[in-house]
């Protein structure tokens, strides 16, 4: 069941969301393959900025790096290739299993131009089918012991492009081996009806950010440190055992509102703070 809600609540004045914790919560944000590695991810650099302002430990993490290290000379073109976005086929058996068929061979009758691209680059579809059933299940068994996932609190994932089923291959095997870990996925990959499709497909996922995360993710932290939960956020998804609610922002003039009455100013500040964040890349 999937309720949105449109009606007046109380507003979330910026104060409240600088306040300082209640209680002190480790968060990790997180960067996952095919985003780029020519530069860092501005999201994760952003919210890093904004969720230390707000007095919280946040952590970035590109492990997109770690996957590029890997296959230095294919990785960008990966990252570049759109077509039928064949990087989300790739990490499609690590994330889903034998919940999915896993002869290759299928994909590439259904799309004889990826193997044909893949062979302009001097591989083949041999290479592709290692990539997705050795090469990028080991990454994720990687990801998940190379990092201490156990003193976080919370772990965030930013979803652009082709980065959707590899956040959700990491974020379900976290949730398996640390089930008290809060999973918070954002990104343009969750806009509109996507994210709410995500946050009901997959209950693993406890929150999905739909929109500007600038003041909804502090605001998520503020609350988990205080001991309540995310529900009527603008913008933010949350779950109960009647299933995933939603509560609908709108944008007017550069500034979220609440509800058709009342306004909610946009957390500002952080912004000075993002180069000396986003500067080094954090890979363990």
């Amino acid at each position: 069941m999937l309720t949105t809600i449109e009606g007046p609540r109380p507003v979330l004045e910026p104060e409240t969301i600088s306040a300082a914790p209640v209680r002190t919560i480790n968060v990790a944000l997180v960067c996952k393959p095919f985003y780029t590695a020519q530069w860092p991810s501005i999201q994760v650099g952003l919210l890093t900025a904004i969720g230390r302002q707000a007095g919280f430990t946040i952590e970035p993490l590109h492990l997109n790096l770690e996957l590029a290290a890997r296959i230095p000379d294919e990785y960008e073109a990966l990252c570049n290739r759109r077509g039928h976005m064949t990087g989300e086929w790739l990490f499609s058996l690590a994330a889903f299993g034998n919940d999915i068929p896993r002869d290759d061979q299928e994909y590439f009758r259904r799309f004889p131009e990826e193997l044909e691209w893949a062979t302009q680059g001097g591989r083949d579809g041999d290479f592709l089918s290692r990539l997705r059933q050795s090469i990028i299940p080991r990454f994720v068994d990687d990801c998940l012991a190379m990092v201490d996932w156990g003193k976080y609190d919370v772990v965030g994932f930013t979803s652009s492009f082709q980065q959707n089923v590899a956040t959700l291959a990491l974020a379900r095997r976290i949730r398996h081996d640390f089930p008290n870990t809060r999973i918070i996925i954002g990104g343009a990959n969750m806009e509109g009806d996507m994210g709410l499709e995500y946050a009901r497909a997959f209950p693993f996922i406890d929150h999905v950010v739909i929109g500007e995360g600038d003041v909804a993710f502090p605001e998520i932290l503020r609350r988990l440190s205080a001991g309540q939960d995310a529900a009527g956020i603008p913008g933010v998804t949350w779950r109960d055992a009647s299933g995933v609610h939603f509560s609908q922002p709108t944008l007017r003039s550069g500034r979220w509102i609440r509800s058709r009455s009342r306004s909610m100013t946009i957390f500002s500040g952080a912004a000075s703070s993002l180069v000396s964040t986003t500067e080094k890349m954090t890979c363990p």
